[in-house]
């Protein structure tokens, strides 16, 4: 299956809405789904969606497209111009996958699924990603490193995240990436190429845009209701 992630612009307040209307996809039998949803996460004015689909990026623009509230779901709540129709928006929101790391995992184990946004400087989209791309499996200590599952930098001009699965506890991985990269020179890097106030070549600084910057997750499906 092909992984495929959409970044979508949302009005403000509407995050979650937007982010649930994704996650409904049409019944199939079972063993036949040609879509299936990874995770949904949001941000302020934002909506990240990541599916695998045998149909790639078409084929999970039909499924999304085959629930007759997507379209008024999408002009109501993403402000999405009454020119285009929602296949070619959705289109338009794709994130192209610029790198990827995956290994094999024992299935007992819990895998917790995260994503960064980055606030990139206007223009510092391009430099950010291929950054990011030479390290994408992030330099931590081998017992967090060993417990990293994948790790995906998906982006669009200067819209750029990190999506990346693992089975270390959340506050332990902060607290070892915290550790590790302001020391290793990503962090003055960094400084460079996001709009933050911290400083990112100390603990604290990195710690504090970490935390800000990391997207809410969204379980399961609901639908969309009109205000």
């Amino acid at each position: 299956m092909e992984r495929v992630a959409l970044g979508l612009p949302v009005e403000p307040g509407n995050e979650t809405r937007v982010a649930r209307l994704l996650r409904r996809l049409p019944a199939a039998p079972a063993g036949e789904a040609r879509t299936e949803t990874v995770a949904t996460f949001t941000a302020p004015r934002r909506v990240l969606h990541i599916a695998d689909t045998t149909g790639g990026l078409d084929g999970l623009v039909a499924d999304l497209t085959a629930h007759p509230d997507v379209a008024a779901g999408l002009r109501e709540l993403c402000g999405m111009p009454h020119r285009l129709s929602p296949a070619s928006y959705l289109i338009r929101a794709r994130l192209t996958r610029w790198a990827h790391y995956a290994r094999p995992y024992p299935a007992r184990l819990t895998v917790r699924r995260r994503a960064l946004l980055y606030p990139v400087r206007p223009g510092k989209g391009e430099e950010l990603r291929r950054l990011l791309a030479a390290g994408v499996a992030p330099g931590t200590s081998q017992q967090l490193a060993s417990a990293l599952v994948s790790s995906t930098i998906f982006a669009r001009q200067d819209l750029v995240v990190r999506f990346w699965e693992a089975t270390a506890d959340p506050a332990e991985e902060l607290d070892n990436i915290a550790r590790v990269v302001p020391r290793s020179g990503l962090g003055a890097k960094l400084n460079r190429l996001l709009e933050v106030e911290q400083d990112l070549t100390t603990d604290a600084g990195f710690r504090a845009f970490f935390t800000g910057c990391a997207m809410s997750p969204v379980p399961g499906a609901g639908a969309w209701v009109r205000p």
